[in-house]
């Protein structure tokens, strides 16, 4: 979303995004993240302390870990560094991110996402000026937005509903 509110989003055509993360303060997370990710704070602000002083030699270190399986963590990302997680999302003022987007685009959350509040995301959109559509689909949940059939199909959906608008 922070691409998409940049000023290189016209590099694409159309956006899509799939349960998209805004801000650990964004009413549509969670608190905890739903109990799937875990947050070292203490070591967020030290290196974003350390980073004040031009001191980025431990920007690599893990500062987010989630909560998936051993047999998982072979297929799914079980960590994230500082950069990564500092990189992640949209600029502190999400808003603004959103207010910022001109190219068309979509939002996609599973009904069951136990990581965001699905229904949170078109009040949220509308807060931002837009009013855009955020589809649901039903029985997915947050891993599952990537691996179900259904959902593939709902994506596909989405950006052929994309791709007519223009």
């Amino acid at each position: 979303m922070r691409f998409a509110g940049s000023n290189q989003q016209k590099l694409f055509q159309s956006y899509l995004f799939l349960a998209p993360f805004l801000s650990p303060d964004a009413p549509t997370t969670r608190p905890g993240s739903g109990g799937w990710a875990s947050v070292g704070l203490p070591r967020i602000i030290a290196i974003a302390t350390l980073n004040g002083f031009g001191i980025r030699t431990f920007n690599s270190l893990p500062v987010l870990r989630f909560a998936i399986s051993g047999n998982a963590k072979a297929i799914l990302t079980p960590e994230y560094s500082y950069s990564l997680t500092m990189n992640f999302g949209p600029q502190r003022d999400y808003l603004a991110d959103l207010r910022n987007m001109h190219q068309p685009f979509r939002v996609l959350v599973g009904a069951n996402d136990e990581v965001y509040y699905p229904d949170r995301f078109a009040g949220v959109l509308k807060q931002a000026g837009k009013d855009i559509p955020v589809t649901m689909v039903p029985g997915v949940d947050h891993i599952q937005l990537i691996l179900s059939p259904v959902a593939f199909e709902t994506s596909i959906e989405a950006l052929k509903g994309l791709r007519s608008n223009q």
